[in-house]
């Protein structure tokens, strides 16, 4: 197929069409995104089919009559398709940056900050979907002093949230929850509440993948208050009953359970975990144990730690509590692998032309700061995972009806023990290593440490 034929022959069509006044017209209530009336149905077939190669001549011909006629919302939402075309594809970052770039001209040019900041947003999730966090946080760095600069609270708010979202991919749960919550005490402070539903969402996934199960009710009940639409209700619902599962408060996720199909809506939390995780309590709930097993299984490539903790679950649900312990302590190792796993692609990661420029140009000074900062990085998590294992072992022990034996007692201390020593080896590890870089420091040779 001839994509340039197709490209002309669709502009020439569309722009004949407008001039016209032959497309059909759409009211403004149905246009949130302000696109004359006359090109909003080109823009939302192009939308539509944004992972399509078909939606280019489509965003091509929007993108041309926009311009015809002035529509400036029109044709930098003719750009957004472009771009996202782009970001769907694999290993395409070249050609998804430079789109990006057009669109983020284009928006400045027009003084559409609020746009600018959500491209900066789609080019942090690529970077967070790649794995190139470093990237992503120097980026980050970049356009926080943009934002900062021009006072732009939007963009400030945004740019926490999108530390957050790195952080949350690394594994770095604490980090991301405060990042997370500064960015949700923005919006209550310069009044977009309504992405706050969204950032407690987030939170709650955080507290998930920590198995703080009451951090996850309690992140979802206080994003109840702060839904807009059913949609974002229902997304809460999913993590509320989530958490009560996982807690034992069986009476309770029936509730919630109840209020869902009472409020049957299409789900769009962007976290299909959790969706999946939900279908599978359900599952052992109603005692459908084929089911809940085949969905677990089905999560065990997907992600392994969940995999687990739905074992966990499911084990605990039927009274097994010694089953029940074995697959915690899988989730507590495949903690440690995650983190192996990320970080050895950070180390192996190749920053791109500009970011090496910048490393060369950066003073001693400099370098140390940034040395500092990635050590810093790559210990957090080795440091939290035996630290989260003492306290949820100790947790696990001193419950009131905990179902264990005294063998279990003794197994789940030794883990206590086990994490403990770890732990003060891995703080013993970091004390040295701060002494020697101080004397490093002191002798003007820090390439040594």
């Amino acid at each position: 197929m001839n994509w340039a034929l197709l490209k002309t022959k669709w502009k020439n069509i569309y722009v004949m069409l407008i001039f016209l006044g032959m497309v059909f017209s759409v009211s403004a209530q149905n246009n949130p995104q302000k696109i004359n009336d006359k090109l909003y149905p080109l823009y939302i077939k192009a939308y539509n089919m944004h992972k399509q190669a078909a939606s280019q001549p489509l965003a091509d011909s929007l993108h041309q009559a926009a311009i015809a006629i002035g529509d400036r919302y029109g044709e930098c939402f003719a750009l957004q398709v472009k771009f996202l075309y782009e970001y769907y594809k694999p290993n395409n970052f070249r050609h998804f940056d430079q789109s990006l770039q057009a669109y983020m001209d284009k928006v400045l040019s027009y003084g559409m900050d609020r746009f600018y900041f959500y491209a900066v947003s789609m080019k942090t999730f690529y970077y967070t979907r790649e794995k190139r966090y470093l990237e992503g946080f120097l980026y980050l760095q970049e356009q926080t002093k943009i934002a900062e600069s021009k006072n732009n609270h939007y963009g400030i708010c945004m740019l926490h949230r999108m530390t957050g979202v790195i952080q949350h991919s690394r594994g770095e749960l604490p980090q991301a929850i405060a990042s997370y919550k500064k960015a949700i005490d923005l919006y209550k402070k310069y009044g977009y509440t309504r992405n706050i539903s969204r950032e407690m969402l987030a939170i709650a996934d955080c507290y998930r993948l920590e198995c703080n199960y009451e951090g996850v009710v309690s992140a979802a009940e206080e994003a109840r208050s702060y839904c807009v639409t059913q949609a974002d209700r229902n997304n809460v619902a999913i993590y509320e009953t989530y958490g009560l599962f996982m807690l034992g408060r069986y009476a309770e996720f029936a509730d919630r359970c109840q209020y869902l199909k009472n409020n049957k809506q299409p789900l769009d939390n962007g976290y299909n975990i959790i969706n999946h995780a939900f279908a599978a309590c359900s599952a052992i709930y109603e005692h459908r144990d084929d089911d809940a097993v085949k969905i677990i299984d089905g999560l065990a490539d997907i992600s392994p730690a969940e995999h687990y903790r739905l074992y966990s679950a499911y084990y605990k649900f039927k009274g097994n509590y010694a089953k029940s312990i074995e697959y915690m302590k899988k989730v507590i190792i495949s903690r440690f692998n995650f983190s192996d796993e990320v970080f050895k692609h950070d180390a192996n990661a190749k920053l791109d032309k500009s970011i090496n420029e910048l490393n060369v140009a950066m003073d001693r000074a400099q370098e140390s700061e940034r040395l500092k900062t990635l050590f810093l990085q790559n210990m957090s998590d080795d440091l939290r995972t035996p630290l989260n294992a003492i306290v949820g072992f100790s947790r696990l022990l001193t419950h009131d009806d905990n179902g264990l034996n005294e063998d279990e007692k003794k197994e789940i201390a030794q883990g206590i023990v086990d994490n403990s020593e770890v732990l003060t080896t891995l703080v013993n590890d970091i004390l040295d290593m701060a002494e020697q870089r101080s004397r490093a420091a002191n002798n003007g040779d820090l390439q040594t440490v």
